[in-house]
């Protein structure tokens, strides 16, 4: 569910600083600043779900049998809620004005706070034929806020835009003239990202010609930069789904998408675009769904996938041999949930996750599937085991797409700082 493609290198730039939410980018101009691309075919064994499975060890119907049948929990996450008394669920971070977006999902408005959650603005509207659970992702681009979602009148993706609105001032939500397909969405806001050029709009659903990404210099007009041509001509067949979209901030012109749930056997992970999204520019990285994401991450030496699996915690490529493998030995998945009750086990899939570049300290947040306990993970570099974090509990709106900012990391509803270095 991701930046934007970056202009032309310039030449005598000011040295270049970390940006609140990660990355290297321009203090003058905000963009990534480029290193020497060095890429090499990535090539892996493709194995089945089941024979992938049958790997952990693991019996995967008593482990949700098990899981199913558990009483109540007894796991109290750690962390801070977005607020004490209702359900917020960040959206974006304005890294510019220090702005924070939520969902509010009990007055079906949209919140904002200038003071990293102390305190927040009044209800705001959402736009039109919106639900709050559905508007998924917040962005500011060229000083214009854009969201995107699901119009609910329309069944499908869109994408509307404001002016900025501080403090209580009422967003003025307008339509943009994105046209996607029926029945399509940006499910978990990873799918929706921008860059210092370009806004990145990829579909979420099931489309009978699989999904298209859209890029837009500023909402105003759209193109299609991605789509069944693509995925035919390099694979032979569509995608389902596209999870992420993802722009480097350490190779100017660099995009990532991850298309997923074809099965083990066909289909590509991982996508890439060097200039920009252009279309037809389109190489696979990943060429096995082995490692599907939904959403990915990066820091100077490596790039980190949320595995959307049932093995991995996390998946990391080396940048100097673009080869993938799991980022940990071991699983959050196995780790026990502290004060839980027989049968109680963290969801097995982790599939939103974002590394620190500053740190090279990994965290996510067990999300889905076979388990009935949410909770946050942090893999403190490539190689080394998974440490729990929060221990979480059931039902508790952390597993959302996953924000670093303010020296602290964000998911869903809830907030901590970050880990320090060992």
């Amino acid at each position: 569910m991701s930046r934007a493609r970056l202009g032309s290198p310039r030449a005598g730039r000011t040295p270049p600083h970390r940006c609140p939410e990660g990355g290297v980018s321009d203090v003058v101009t905000g963009e990534a600043r480029p290193v020497a691309a060095r890429r090499r075919p990535f090539f892996t064994l493709r194995l089945s779900r089941r024979d992938l499975l049958r790997a952990t060890g693991a019996s995967m119907a008593a482990y949700a049998t098990a899981a199913a049948a558990a009483p109540g929990a007894l796991a109290t996450p750690t962390s801070t809620r977005l607020d004490p008394e209702f359900t917020f669920l960040l959206r974006g971070i304005d890294a510019i004005d220090a702005v924070l977006y939520a969902g509010d999902l009990d007055h079906h408005a949209m919140r904002q706070s200038g003071d990293w959650a102390a305190t927040w603005s009044v209800p705001k509207p959402l736009p039109q034929n919106s639900v709050a659970a559905e508007v998924t992702r917040v962005i500011r681009h060229k000083n214009r806020l854009f969201c995107a979602g699901r119009d609910t009148a329309q069944a499908r993706l869109t994408v509307w835009t404001s002016p900025l609105a501080d403090g209580d001032t009422p967003f003025r939500w307008v339509t943009t003239p994105l046209l996607a397909q029926d029945f399509t969405s940006a499910k978990s806001g990873t799918q929706f990202t921008h860059g210092a050029r370009y806004l990145y709009a990829g579909e979420y659903g099931n489309p009978p010609r699989g999904p298209n990404l859209y890029r837009s210099l500023d909402g105003t007009a759209w193109e299609t930069v991605f789509s069944e041509r693509d995925q035919l001509a390099a694979i032979g067949r569509t995608a389902r789904h596209i999870h992420a979209v993802a722009v480097d901030p350490y190779n100017r012109g660099h995009v990532y998408l991850t298309t997923g749930d074809f099965g083990i056997l066909t289909g590509a992970a991982l996508w890439r675009s060097t200039r920009a999204g252009d279309p037809g520019t389109w190489e696979v990285v990943l060429p096995t769904g082995r490692y599907q994401s939904s959403q990915v991450s990066f820091d100077a030496d490596t790039i980190w996938l949320a595995a959307d699996n049932h093995v991995d915690t996390a998946v990391v490529i080396d940048r100097a041999t673009m080869t993938a493998s799991p980022a940990s030995p071991t699983h959050h998945y196995k780790i026990p949930v502290p004060g839980g009750a027989p049968g109680d086990a963290y969801y097995r899939i982790a599939s939103a996750g974002k590394v620190d570049p500053s740190t090279g300290i990994y965290y996510c947040v067990a999300t889905t599937d076979i388990g009935n306990t949410e909770g946050m993970f942090a893999i403190p570099g490539v190689g080394a085991p998974v440490r729990l974090v929060d221990p979480g509990g059931r039902d508790i709106e952390m597993h959302s797409q996953v924000f670093i900012a303010n020296g602290k990391v964000w998911s869903g509803q809830w907030y901590r700082p970050l880990l320090t270095p060992r």
